[in-house]
């Protein structure tokens, strides 16, 4: 687990540093949080009341499901937007063709309706395995569903979907293809560079592990169980901020860490260009191969 902790955190230190590495890159961060925040504190946020007092069940788990959909779609099309431009820029400047940030808006908004459909497969996936959660059990819609998707979409494709969707996005940005044939173009790049059956050799998902999910299962869920069964709205109220915290944080940091990620495997494969990170060891390492393909 030490060991685990620490890979993942030497990751992000080089994910910082590439933030770091222009003042202007750090704002891709930082307005995406800034954003979803108003989102959740200023407008869903205050429904939170109105929801909870609502006597028939069904209605309540509506309501549930619909704030917690606004959400997600808005900080799935957020940060895709923002790492979008993001990469452009990244890439333009390795290239020593710099562009500024208004010429990498404009860019990025001739291919906004394929990041528009991207946006909505990635929070469909997300809102029902949130409709599981609510009406069925906290264990299918967060470990079972996720994991008989990557299941399906490897043994059919040969690639994860999750991979499959954090390829897509550097290959729309500087390929300029549609989305599904940035999909198909995902699967083919990292077959034939890594092979089937892929996982990640590095994210962050150990710190979000022990950082995150202590916020949301020993802070969050208890006030706002106890909020409900004393029927205290302050304390409702207060949990749920909780959770849109946790969530906000846990997506935009490791959305923004797989897709520069993504992008970095792309450059050094498709380009043979390996300058996107500090460490020249992430990018050629970038995926490995976590179950032998029984037909090789």
């Amino acid at each position: 687990m030490k060991q685990s902790i620490s890979k993942s955190w030497h990751f992000l230190l080089n994910t910082l540093a590439i933030l770091q590495h222009k003042n202007h890159y750090l704002l891709f961060l930082i307005i995406p949080l800034i954003l979803e925040f108003l989102i959740a504190f200023l407008g869903l946020l205050p429904l939170i009341p109105n929801i909870f007092s609502q006597t028939e069940e069904r209605l309540k788990n509506l309501g549930i499901i619909l704030i917690m959909y606004i959400l997600i779609l808005s900080v799935t099309l957020i940060t895709n937007f923002s790492n979008a431009i993001l990469i452009l820029l990244l890439q333009k400047d390795l290239e020593n063709n710099s562009i500024s940030i208004n010429q990498a808006i404009k860019k990025t908004g001739q291919i906004k309706f394929d990041l528009l459909i991207y946006s909505l497969v990635n929070s469909i996936i997300k809102l029902i395995s949130l409709i599981l959660n609510i009406t069925i059990n906290l264990l299918i819609g967060v470990i079972v569903l996720p994991a008989l998707i990557q299941k399906i979409s490897t043994k059919r494709k040969g690639v994860s979907l999750t991979l499959q969707l954090n390829m897509c996005l550097p290959i729309m940005v500087c390929e300029g293809l549609a989305y599904e044939k940035a999909r198909h173009r995902a699967i083919q790049i990292m077959t034939q560079a890594w092979g089937k059956n892929l996982s990640e050799t590095k994210n962050i998902g150990v710190l979000l592990l022990i950082t995150i999910l202590p916020l949301v299962f020993l802070i969050g869920i208890p006030i706002l169980t106890v909020g409900i069964i004393q029927n205290k709205m302050l304390l409702i109220v207060i949990g749920w901020a909780i959770l849109f915290v946790a969530i906000i944080v846990s997506q935009v940091f490791s959305t923004l860490c797989s897709q520069i990620y993504a992008f970095a495997a792309y450059r050094y494969i498709v380009e043979g260009k390996n300058d996107v990170y500090a460490d020249p060891s992430i990018a050629p390492n970038a995926y490995r191969i976590t179950q032998l393909n029984p037909t090789q």
